[in-house]
């Protein structure tokens, strides 16, 4: 383990709001910034997320540029941001976490100075090694956590469910026949919904999850969930999945809560179903069995140990350009067809914005004729009609 106070890099996608990596990178580089390390946030896309971390004394930089040192190890999240770190540091090794089966950001990314890639389930490792032809011996699956400090357990839940929370940033109440608000309405269960879906996000959902018995949940929130002491259906994609129990919770763990363990069509049933297997001691007995096991500080002391070893064996190696450079350009060809589609979509805002600016009813309308969708830097590749 190298001694001294270690620089992790940590690349995320964004820090714009609390949601899955943006909590779990703000949550690790406080972690890590406690146990006496010197973590340093990267990503292009701020928000409020990266402004807690600035609170937290904890640097955020927009450009790799900023750096005056670089790194001893990158913490790798999502492809872009980990590719680049990689290439603004080239004597600097990584690791790298795959937090989704089928998210283009998360993708496998093959790199001769990975040391090891991350899984935070089997269904990741199924990804990092099937698809992505990385060798089993270099992942390591590492389940998410949840910060007990922050999550307290309740001591006790009602002998029948009053109050049911949605907890999800993907599913959206629709406007009719719902069929998660028409099964709590004939349970006679109070029903409430968080996520970015339904434009409420929760920057701190340890007290929402104390007000509700039974939620609905997948991953990381599932298990913050678990452990304040609700009882925990899983439930995403538009689909739902069993009731974790004292009997099931180690194999869905395994799963991280996620999408293999659910499987069930979304359906009023199907959630009446969920609603019936309440049981208000078995879910304080998962709680207490979760609060045993996963606490975010052993998670802490095992990523400490595995940069260490990183960093170890990237020494005792010699580096490989041609190997560098054949990763970086597998790279690029893959990102041509998104390249491509974003600056489409980045070409069509455009010309919409200037269109819309010369409309005769602005107040200051700009003098001349309207913009040509034929001019080189404004014109979409699409028509204008699409526009």
């Amino acid at each position: 383990m190298m001694s001294g106070r270690l620089r992790v890099l940590i690349t995320n996608k964004s820090l714009v709001t609390w949601t899955g990596t943006e909590v779990y990178a703000r949550d690790l580089a406080r972690k890590l910034q406690a146990r006496g390390l010197c973590p340093v946030v990267y990503s292009q896309q701020w928000g409020k997320v990266a402004q807690e971390l600035m609170a937290s004394t904890i640097p955020v930089v927009r450009s790799l540029q900023q750096l005056g040192a670089p790194p001893d190890i990158i913490h790798g999240h999502h492809l872009h941001p980990t590719l680049c770190a990689l290439t603004a540091f080239p004597g600097v090794p990584a690791i790298y976490f795959c937090h989704d089966w089928s998210a283009w950001h998360d993708a496998p990314l093959s790199h001769p100075r990975i040391g090891r890639y991350i899984a935070v389930d089997q269904t990741c490792r199924d990804r990092l090694i099937c698809t992505g032809s990385i060798p089993p011996n270099k992942v390591i699956h590492l389940p998410n956590w949840a910060d007990l400090n922050r999550y307290r357990m309740r001591s006790s839940l009602p002998s029948t469910p009053r109050r049911m929370l949605v907890f999800s940033s993907l599913y959206q109440r629709r406007r009719f026949r719902d069929p998660v608000q028409r099964a709590c309405r004939a349970a006679d269960v109070e029903l409430a919904q968080v996520g970015y879906a339904n434009r409420r996000v929760l920057r701190a959902p340890e007290h929402e999850l104390l007000r509700h018995d039974i939620v609905l949940a997948k991953g990381k929130s599932a298990m913050e969930a678990i452990a304040s002491g609700a009882a925990v259906v899983l439930f995403g994609y538009n689909r739902i999945g069993p009731m974790v129990t004292s009997k099931n919770w180690e194999t869905l763990y395994d799963q991280n809560f996620g999408r293999r363990a659910i499987g069930q069509p979304l359906s009023v049933d199907s959630v009446l179903q969920a609603i019936r297997a309440y049981d208000p001691a078995d879910a304080l007995e998962v709680a207490r069995l979760f609060r045993q096991r996963c606490d975010i500080q052993p998670a802490v002391d095992r990523l400490i140990g595995i940069y260490g070893d990183v960093i170890d064996e990237f020494k005792r190696g010699s580096p490989c350009p041609q190997a560098e450079a054949a990763a970086l350009t597998a790279y690029l060809e893959r990102a041509e067809p998104m390249l491509d589609l974003g600056a489409d979509r980045w070409l069509r805002k455009q010309y919409t914005r200037q269109l819309w600016a010369w409309r005769p009813w602005r107040r200051k309308r700009p003098t001349g004729p309207p913009p040509c969708p034929d001019s080189a830097d404004t014109a979409p590749t699409c028509s204008r009609r699409a526009a």
